[in-house]
């Protein structure tokens, strides 16, 4: 048997390597990777940090009064459900409301530990109640779910939010149909 010399060993010829998904697979998951951030960040309504609640949605406006006054109306949200671990409930009508951003939630419709936050300016609302007056000279609170947790993570940011915070004249807002049967 002879052994072949380096000359007479044909050139071994190699493709090139190709990734399994090829160009088509990688640019399809850089545009899915791009369209997730793009969810993310504009489906938080300006909360950064936020871990869910009641942010109305990306595509949520300010709710205004359709009167043209400029008293702000809340208006139902009819296509969602919210389901309330705190209450044992899900919530397939809501309303939506304009607010101010950064607000704290109370357990119970008076002043006392703050449970959760919200950092969204338009956000849903279940129901109002009448509590403890606050500072903004009446009663009324408004239940939903913050944002983020602060104190008591076992009532899932469900708290009360007094009316001060909602941007609107009038308390109850017009626009959310339903008082709460619980307190």
């Amino acid at each position: 048997m002879t052994i072949p010399s380096l000359g007479q060993i044909p050139p071994v010829r190699r493709r090139p390597a190709v990734h399994p998904l090829g160009l088509a697979g990688v640019a399809a998951l850089v545009v899915l990777a791009a369209v997730t951030v793009i969810v993310v960040l504009t489906g938080r309504d300006d909360a950064p940090g936020a871990q869910g609640g009641a942010s109305a949605g990306p595509d949520a406006q300010p709710v205004s009064n359709p009167t043209g006054s400029t008293e702000e109306i809340c208006r139902p949200l009819v296509n969602t459900v919210h389901s309330d671990t705190r209450q044992k409930q899900l919530w397939k009508k809501v309303f939506q409301c304009s607010n101010h951003p950064n607000s704290a939630l109370y357990e119970h419709p008076r002043e006392g530990p703050k449970i959760s936050f919200m950092y969204t300016k338009n956000s849903w609302f279940v129901c109002w109640v009448r509590g403890e007056k606050h500072a903004g000279g009446n009663d009324i609170w408004y239940y939903t779910q913050g944002d983020r947790s602060a104190d008591k993570p076992e009532l899932d940011a469900w708290g009360f939010m007094p009316a001060s915070q909602l941007v609107t004249a009038k308390h109850p807002n017009p626009g959310v149909a339903r008082e709460c049967p619980f307190s």
